[in-house]
């Protein structure tokens, strides 16, 4: 997650909107890797990171999808808003458990930040 957000970077560089999504990323990215220092077991530190990681989620992807927009990227926009929806409305429903829209949250990110990485990948001349 940490490589994409770069990836995220380097797109928008020079943007306030594209840079602000990258933060997000970023921010998501070291939630993440606070939610596996500290587990379950260590308490209330780990619902707050995991709070915190949900909720840069739906936000990176959304402040993306403005980006992606102005860009002209209007499938990446398209991708990016759905997700950002997504992300959101797993939480609804009243579960149970948090392991469900965790997953479905998760998955949304997964899919949507493999399709972006891999469309920067192949931009070329883009990159200057």
């Amino acid at each position: 997650m940490s490589l994409y957000a770069l990836g995220v970077y380097e797109l928008t560089r020079g943007d306030a909107v594209g840079q602000t999504g990258f933060l997000l990323t970023l921010a998501g990215a070291v939630f993440l890797f606070f939610i596996g220092l500290f587990p379950e077991t260590a308490g209330r530190v780990h619902f707050y990171f995991s709070v915190a990681f949900f909720v840069s989620l739906p936000l990176s992807a959304l402040t993306l999808t403005y980006y992606t927009w102005k860009q002209g990227w209007r499938r990446l926009s398209y991708l990016s808003a759905a997700v950002g929806v997504v992300a959101v409305l797993v939480w609804v429903p009243g579960w149970s458990a948090v392991a469900i829209p965790e997953a479905l949250s998760a998955l949304a990110f997964g899919v949507w930040s493999s399709v972006f990485g891999f469309w920067m990948t192949r931009m070329d001349e883009s990159w200057d």
